[in-house]
């Protein structure tokens, strides 16, 4: 029996090939590209870097080959698997450079017995999220009841990202450009959002639409100062405004008033009442903007009564005199008020003064009259007794025995007893001689 040894060849052929496109996150940390070639007799297999063969000292790659073995469940012929793994430890930053790192990568065969060499490439592209998103316009202004130019939307990603435009938190436009075309109403005023997005994530920005108008305003009578002011407020946009006042007259004439006083404020004018007025006036306030003239607005100042215009007149002599004249005449009045109150101080005390004196002298005045008065005595516990002598009594018959005196009901002292006394001294000193009453 004859036996036949068949050995069967077969010329590269990818069992797997590389895609046309790649896309790699530029912060993936696992990157590899693979092919596998059936080819017998053997074949070998290298990696090129947009035409040129990686290196195997290049420490950014590393390649694994594997030989397989025929799979008949498949109809597969010995071949040889080759990955290319990116080494990212020794790429800088570790991570792919969205700029520099994009490459075609090509797995390449050599030839053998049957059949020469093959190759397969793919573009290694390197994918982000939406950077650097901008518009062209960062603020429209657009009068009202007109159509705004176009904005447009760009981001830089990888892959292309997709645009939309969100107003609200609604979306209003799809793409890149915003586009209105309607008349835009103050209530269209805002930020309108760009929103740029991909597979990787997101990003935005935004555009403002200011939509401006005529101002309307509206007028208030206050007091400022004490000066009689009516104010003039303008709404609109921009608030920024220009004033014209006026008075209609009677007759519907219109006199002009002037611009009034900003004072500082760009969306108000002040006007104030020189005077008070006899009859009724209306006055008139119109704004106007960059957009154009706003509607007038107009207040009725009443007519100020007769008697109010006289006593306002009475009371504003003091406002023609200038600060250091009112300092001296304030200084001067309260200078006269207290000269006044001493002067008062004085004369309230020499009156008391007097008082106390002319009450002392009708004392001793009272001193020679009666001290008692009718039925005094009858009042007392030694009613009845023995009355007492109303003079001192004889000192030769007492000697020297104390001499008493009446007492005096009023005052409880003794009545005449100095002039007793001195009596009786000088008995005394002349025992001998006769006592002589002194009358003097």
């Amino acid at each position: 029996m004859a036996t036949v040894n068949l050995e069967v060849h077969a010329p590269p052929f990818f069992i797997k090939n590389l895609p046309p496109y790649t896309g790699m996150l530029h912060t993936s940390r696992n990157a590899n590209l693979t092919c596998r070639i059936e080819c017998v007799p053997r074949c070998e297999i290298s990696w090129l870097k947009d035409g040129v063969a990686i290196e195997k000292n290049d420490t950014r790659y590393f390649v694994k080959d594997k030989y397989m073995d025929a799979s008949p469940a498949t109809g597969d012929f010995e071949s040889m698997l080759s990955v290319l793994h990116f080494n990212m430890s020794n790429w800088p930053n570790n991570k792919f450079d969205i700029e520099g790192d994009n490459a075609n990568y090509t797995c390449i065969s050599t030839g053998n017995a049957v059949g020469p060499g093959i190759k397969s490439a793919t573009y290694f592209s390197i994918e982000y999220a939406p950077d650097n998103t901008t518009v062209s316009e960062e603020v429209v202004y657009v009068p009202e009841e007109t159509i705004p130019g176009r904005v447009i939307c760009k981001s830089r990603a990888n892959p292309e990202p997709t645009y939309e435009w969100r107003f609200n938190d609604k979306t209003v436009i799809r793409g890149n450009a915003l586009i209105i075309n309607t008349p835009m109403t103050r209530n269209d005023s805002g930020r309108y959002t760009c929103v740029a997005y991909n597979k990787h994530g997101r990003s935005s920005a935004e555009t403002v639409i200011d939509v401006q108008y005529k101002p309307r305003c509206e007028i208030e009578r206050v007091e400022i100062d004490d000066q009689d002011t009516l104010i003039c407020t303008a709404y609109g946009n921009p608030e920024e405004a220009d004033f014209s006042w006026s008075i209609k007259a009677e007759n519907e004439s219109v006199e002009s008033l002037g611009s009034g006083d900003s004072k500082t404020f760009k969306d108000k004018s002040y006007y104030v009442l020189k005077e008070d007025y006899e009859i009724a006036r209306t006055y008139r306030c119109v704004a106007n903007n960059s957009v154009g003239v706003g509607t007038f607005c107009e207040i009725e100042v009443a007519a100020t009564p007769f008697f109010i215009i006289w006593w306002k007149e009475q009371l504003a002599w003091w406002q023609r005199w200038d600060k250091p004249a009112l300092i001296i005449l304030v200084a001067s009045i309260l200078v006269l008020l207290l000269a006044v109150i001493i002067i008062c101080c004085i004369i309230i005390c020499i009156c008391r003064r007097r008082r106390r004196q002319d009450k002392l002298q009708e004392k001793s005045s009272s001193m020679a009259d009666p001290l008692t008065e009718p039925g005094e005595y009858e009042n007392l516990p030694f009613h009845g007794l023995q009355t007492a002598p109303n003079k001192p009594l004889n000192t030769q018959i007492f000697d020297d025995e104390f001499i008493y005196a009446d007492l005096e009901s009023q005052h409880y002292g003794p009545i005449n007893y100095k002039k007793a006394s001195t009596v009786y001294a000088q008995v005394s000193k002349n025992k001998d001689g006769a006592l002589v009453e002194a009358k003097k």
